[in-house]
Protein backbone atom coordinates (compact mmCIF):
# COMPACT_ATOMS: atom_id res chain seq x y z
CA UNK A 1 0.00 0.00 0.00
CA UNK A 2 1.82 3.49 -0.71
CA UNK A 3 1.39 6.74 1.03
CA UNK A 4 -1.18 7.80 -1.71
CA UNK A 5 -3.41 4.89 -1.23
CA UNK A 6 -3.39 4.91 2.71
CA UNK A 7 -4.33 8.60 2.57
CA UNK A 8 -7.13 8.45 0.62
CA UNK A 9 -8.15 5.88 2.75
CA UNK A 10 -7.79 7.72 6.34
CA UNK A 11 -5.04 6.57 7.27
CA UNK A 12 -2.88 8.53 9.08
CA UNK A 13 1.09 8.22 7.81
CA UNK A 14 3.81 9.48 9.85
CA UNK A 15 7.15 8.22 10.60
CA UNK A 16 5.88 7.18 13.94
CA UNK A 17 2.64 5.42 13.14
CA UNK A 18 -0.11 4.90 10.94
CA UNK A 19 -3.11 4.21 12.49
CA UNK A 20 -6.71 5.36 10.93
CA UNK A 21 -7.59 8.94 12.21
CA UNK A 22 -10.52 7.79 14.34
CA UNK A 23 -9.36 4.96 16.07
CA UNK A 24 -6.52 7.63 17.12
CA UNK A 25 -7.44 8.28 21.10
CA UNK A 26 -8.99 12.20 21.62
CA UNK A 27 -10.19 12.81 17.86
CA UNK A 28 -13.79 12.39 18.52
CA UNK A 29 -15.81 16.06 17.97
CA UNK A 30 -17.79 17.10 20.79
CA UNK A 31 -21.93 16.98 20.03
CA UNK A 32 -22.89 20.53 20.36
CA UNK A 33 -25.72 20.15 23.58
CA UNK A 34 -28.86 22.46 24.11
CA UNK A 35 -27.06 24.13 26.76
CA UNK A 36 -24.51 25.10 24.85
CA UNK A 37 -26.23 26.68 22.40
CA UNK A 38 -26.89 30.00 24.22
CA UNK A 39 -23.58 30.64 25.28
CA UNK A 40 -22.38 30.14 21.98
CA UNK A 41 -24.49 32.37 20.45
CA UNK A 42 -23.76 35.04 22.69
CA UNK A 43 -20.21 35.00 22.46
CA UNK A 44 -20.72 35.35 18.39
CA UNK A 45 -23.38 38.08 18.68
CA UNK A 46 -20.02 39.82 21.28
CA UNK A 47 -17.22 38.82 17.95
CA UNK A 48 -15.60 36.49 20.40
CA UNK A 49 -13.29 34.66 18.03
CA UNK A 50 -14.34 30.55 17.25
CA UNK A 51 -11.00 29.64 18.70
CA UNK A 52 -12.34 30.99 22.47
CA UNK A 53 -15.56 29.17 22.03
CA UNK A 54 -13.96 26.05 21.54
CA UNK A 55 -11.30 26.43 23.99
CA UNK A 56 -14.33 26.73 26.35
CA UNK A 57 -16.24 23.95 24.87
CA UNK A 58 -13.09 21.11 24.76
CA UNK A 59 -13.27 19.20 21.60
CA UNK A 60 -16.13 21.42 19.72
CA UNK A 61 -14.95 22.02 16.24
CA UNK A 62 -15.48 25.67 14.18
CA UNK A 63 -17.91 23.24 11.95
CA UNK A 64 -20.10 22.87 14.81
CA UNK A 65 -20.21 26.59 15.95
CA UNK A 66 -20.92 27.41 12.19
CA UNK A 67 -23.68 24.81 12.08
CA UNK A 68 -25.77 26.90 15.32
CA UNK A 69 -24.76 30.51 13.95
CA UNK A 70 -26.33 29.54 10.56
CA UNK A 71 -29.30 27.68 12.40
CA UNK A 72 -28.46 24.20 10.96
CA UNK A 73 -28.65 23.52 14.51
CA UNK A 74 -30.93 24.67 17.40
CA UNK A 75 -32.05 27.85 15.75
CA UNK A 76 -34.91 28.20 18.00
CA UNK A 77 -33.23 28.58 21.51
CA UNK A 78 -32.21 32.12 21.33
CA UNK A 79 -28.90 33.62 23.32
CA UNK A 80 -27.97 33.79 26.83
CA UNK A 81 -28.18 37.27 28.73
CA UNK A 82 -25.00 36.86 29.66
CA UNK A 83 -21.54 34.77 29.51
CA UNK A 84 -20.25 32.44 32.33
CA UNK A 85 -18.29 34.15 34.92
CA UNK A 86 -15.37 31.10 33.47
CA UNK A 87 -16.02 31.88 29.95
CA UNK A 88 -12.43 33.49 28.59
CA UNK A 89 -12.24 37.38 28.27
CA UNK A 90 -9.61 39.93 27.52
Amino acid sequence: MNVTTMIHLGIRVNRYSAAPFRERIGMEDRKVTPEMVPVIKLARQRNIPYSWISGYYPGLNFGRIADVMKGRKFPNIPPANELPPDFPSV
